[in-house]
């Protein structure tokens, strides 16, 4: 669950999707940021204290957060609640060990404010992660990333390759391999070159990949044949609730079809979009229930669509769930997870 431009999802529009009857039985909740932060919603904190108040004793909770905002004392009080479950966590990006590096990827969010939050949080009980994207331009500071998350009490370091399972079949498909990217300038930086890691992890992804792709001739038809095995609701049982309350069977959905991401052809705008009412997902129309129980999308369309092609003229299987979900993901083992 998201907060983001639009605005912020109304209170009673969290409890109808996360229904007592539901906290009552769910194993996690996870606060991501496909768009905006969490901790930015003005009552984010009775939202935690509702899910407290109702959870089963099972139920742990988990929040990717930059940690740029309010104040060491509001994230300390964070802490008291959040910490019901021993497993519960928080996992703040910070991508640098001091606030030029950071500035590089997450302007705007100074390094010295976020590290101090995460300190005030872990200092008052909470269990932190430190989550670490690795560029040409942060990478010599691997070493010391280490060291300071340990002197600060962060219960792990998640390094991240920003080369990923998730653009290797492009990259191939487009023989382009050149993932530099440029930061546009503005009042407060000035226009940089970002460029995303190499090695040997993607030189073997990448070759894998590629054999995979040759047993079915061309990338097009791997896309159009490879097996997809969803990681979010036939593995781990998940769902996505986006700021704008509506429901998806996982994050990638919104990002890849949403007009943020304006891709061409546009499978879902062309084809879905088109055979559902506009509201068929949204929380403000009908119950989580409702959404996911009697909509066609869950109940047929979208495990009919994984044995079709992409240009099938009934449910046509979605590039994005090859691309994200196809049988080159089992080659990514790269969670670049390490305990302190």
């Amino acid at each position: 669950m998201v907060t983001g431009a639009k605005g912020n999802m109304p209170f009673d529009i969290v409890k109808r999707a996360l229904p007592i009857e539901l906290l009552k039985t769910l194993e996690s909740i996870e606060f991501n940021g496909n768009f905006g932060d969490s901790p930015f919603h003005p009552q984010f904190k009775e939202i935690v204290q509702y899910i407290m108040e109702n959870k089963n004793d099972n139920l742990s909770i988990e929040m990717s957060t930059n940690g740029g905002m309010h104040s060491t004392n509001w994230w300390a009080d964070l802490a008291k609640l959040w910490m019901f479950n021993k497993k519960n966590c928080v996992w703040f990006a910070i991508d640098g060990t001091d606030n030029e590096t950071q500035q590089m990827y997450r302007r705007n969010v100074n390094y010295d404010k976020a590290i101090a939050n995460a300190r005030a949080f872990i200092d008052a009980g909470g269990k932190a992660e430190w989550q670490f994207i690795i560029f040409d331009h942060n990478k010599h500071q691997i070493d010391k990333l280490y060291k300071l998350a340990d002197e600060y009490g962060f219960r792990k370091v998640r390094t991240n390759n920003t080369r990923s399972i998730f653009n290797v079949v492009h990259a191939i498909k487009d023989n382009d391999e050149d993932f530099t990217r440029k930061a546009k300038k503005n009042k407060k930086h000035k226009s940089k070159t970002i460029k995303q890691t190499d090695g040997i992890l993607w030189e073997n992804l990448k070759d894998a990949t590629e054999t995979l792709i040759k047993k079915h001739g061309s990338v097009d038809d791997y896309l159009n044949q490879t097996k997809i095995s969803c990681h979010w609701g036939d593995g781990e049982q998940k769902i996505q609730i986006e700021h704008d309350a509506t429901v998806w069977q996982c994050c990638y959905f919104i990002g890849s079809y949403s007009d943020y991401n304006p891709i061409k052809p546009n499978t879902w705008k062309d084809y879905y979009a088109k055979k559902y009412s506009k509201d068929f997902n949204s929380l403000y129309s009908h119950s989580l229930e409702d959404i996911i129980v009697n909509s066609d999308l869950w109940k047929k369309d979208l495990h009919e669509s994984w044995n079709n092609r992409m240009d099938s003229p009934i449910n046509p299987r979605l590039e994005m769930c090859a691309n994200h979900c196809g049988e080159h993901c089992a080659f990514s083992n790269d969670n670049g997870a390490h305990i302190l």
